[in-house]
């Protein structure tokens, strides 16, 4: 948990939390729910944004809370939301074609294809290995058949 630079709580489709973690703790308190002395701060945050369905009275309570939580964030952060997504302020413009050619592209991802390919030894040796085994167990059950009728039949079975 110390070590995300980033959170982001999500519960129900909704977002209750997105930022930094040093400033989530600080939201739930300002939102009335302080963590308790002695508490987990990953559980304490799961506790908050998890719903219990054991009961339906607790449930009806994870939802309003759950609810508020979802309210109080989207108030807090719309304004910069709205600005930062505003169609008129458009830095970037369009391209009307791709930046790279069709060739290079194919070819960027093959070449990420095989270097996935080939970093993912243990999938790799469990398709190699059955193969060479079967390969091996029927070469060494026709190995020497001859190419008449009998060599034929024995093919057969």
């Amino acid at each position: 948990y110390n070590m995300f630079d980033d959170l982001c709580l999500i519960s129900e489709g909704q977002t209750l939390f997105c930022g930094p973690v040093d400033e989530v703790l600080g939201h739930f308190s300002a939102m009335g729910l302080p963590l308790p002395s002695r508490a987990n701060p990953p559980e304490f945050l799961a506790d908050m944004i998890s719903i219990d369905y054991s009961d339906p009275v607790r449930s009806a309570e994870c939802r309003d809370r759950i609810s508020s939580l979802s309210n109080a964030y989207r108030e807090k952060f719309a304004g910069t939301v709205n600005m930062s997504l505003d169609p008129n302020e458009s830095s970037s413009k369009h391209v009307g074609h791709p930046l790279l050619s069709w060739w290079d592209q194919l070819s960027m991802l093959f070449g990420r294809s095989v270097r996935q390919v080939k970093r993912d030894t243990k999938s790799n040796m469990a398709r190699i290995i059955p193969s060479i085994t079967s390969a091996l167990m029927f070469g060494m059950i026709y190995w020497r058949l001859g190419r008449d009728q009998s060599g034929i039949q024995n093919r057969l079975g």
